[in-house]
């Protein structure tokens, strides 16, 4: 058996044998996937297989008995696995959007009045989340609610103030650079010009 990515926790030797036996029962549906009852038989001659050595004490043998299981499954699988709908590798997976709770906030308050005693336990929580979060990092203080925004529009240094941010600013206005490049709105003075 091939790791293909270091292994985060240590299997238990039940741990490796069950999740053999579900691949094994995926196995037994692949190749009869129309045929429930040809599935149902080849489940039940499995299980049989499986049965047979449940109660070998030789760690050992144990651990050999699984290696040559996980071999035969190899090597009889199926070219075309089932790949089920919403399962990663499935046309489906990740289809569908997952809204934020945030969404409902928006909500017409008629919406609201169909569900009274959701929305009075969601306020309730979201008023308990907010406390808990005070609590956990402590309230904002006015620097961080409302940041120093400040323009210097000398062309030396372009920068908007952000807090503790500096952004560039893009728009650039009839500049005459040392390279002769004259245009409004340039990003060619940005990524070419040594001026700034």
């Amino acid at each position: 058996m091939v790791v293909k990515t270091v292994p985060y926790k240590v299997l238990t030797h039940k741990q490796i044998v069950l999740s053999l036996f579900k691949r094994a029962m995926r196995h037994c549906e692949e190749h009869h996937y129309m045929e429930p009852h040809h599935t149902r038989y080849a489940q039940v001659l499995m299980r049989a297989r499986f049965d047979e050595n449940k109660n070998v004490a030789d760690p050992a043998k144990a651990k050999q008995l699984v290696k040559d299981a996980e071999a035969e499954l190899h090597e009889y699988a199926h070219p075309i696995p089932i790949i089920w709908f919403d399962s990663p590798k499935g046309i489906g997976y990740e289809r569908y959007l997952h809204y934020p709770d945030a969404v409902l906030d928006y909500w017409h308050p008629l919406e609201k009045a169909m569900y009274p005693e959701y929305f009075a336990r969601r306020e309730q929580r979201k008023k308990e989340y907010i406390e808990w979060y005070d609590k956990k990092y402590g309230k904002p203080t006015e620097k961080d609610s409302s940041p120093d925004i400040s323009l210097n529009m000398d062309f030396q240094s372009p920068f908007i103030t952000y807090g503790n941010l500096r952004i560039f600013i893009f728009l650039v206005e009839n500049i005459k650079c040392s390279c002769g490049f004259k245009r409004r709105k340039s990003y060619h003075h940005i990524t070419n010009c040594d001026q700034f």
